[in-house]
């Protein structure tokens, strides 16, 4: 006579996450004698676990925005056979904080200096216009400085705003006008 390995049942969940979070994934549902362990595996990074009571959770770090594809195998043992499943989740990227300061009041013929500071690990470029003129910082540690020169009489409005990384979504942050005298 033969004996069959059974065919188990295997639930995964994984929630939504934000760059720089870890995808944790639950798996549950395993038989509870079930031995080995379960491989996650998403944008080529792969993590194992060991069953115990028919569950493990794993996770996984480093993982860049966007939606992510996890396949989720139990290779078997030699009373269960082998599953596979599949699991869709985002990584989302973050929202920054920008504070930008700079001078509001100034003379004609003056050049204005935007401090912008992000988040420390954000990266990318900060673009001031104002006055018809365009200046652009790349973002350094989170920091950049944008000069913008011989401002013309008048109110002035600057708009400002940063393009966004691989953590971090784009901003446009609120501006003070700029008194020109």
């Amino acid at each position: 006579f033969s004996v069959n390995e059974i065919t188990p049942t295997m639930s995964v969940s994984v929630s939504n996450i934000k760059v720089g979070a870890n995808a944790v994934f639950k798996v549950t549902g395993l038989p509870s004698d079930a031995t080995g362990k379960v491989t996650v595996t998403v944008d080529g990074i792969s993590k194992s676990g060991t069953i115990s009571n028919g569950a493990v959770t794993i996770k996984i770090a480093g993982l860049t925005s966007g939606t992510k594809t996890a396949t989720i195998s139990y290779p078997g043992d030699n009373k269960y056979q082998s599953v596979s499943v599949t699991k869709t989740f985002k990584v989302n990227k973050n929202t920054p904080t920008v504070t930008v300061n700079y001078n509001t009041s100034v003379y004609v013929g003056d050049s204005v200096d935007f401090n912008i500071v992000l988040n420390s690990d954000a990266s990318g470029t900060v673009t001031v216009i104002v006055d018809g003129k365009t200046g652009i910082g790349e973002v350094v540690n989170g920091e950049t400085t944008v000069t913008i020169a011989s401002l013309s009489e008048g109110t002035k409005t600057p708009q400002i705003s940063y393009s966004g990384d691989g953590k971090y979504n784009s901003a446009t942050p609120s501006a003070q006008n700029i008194i020109v005298v």
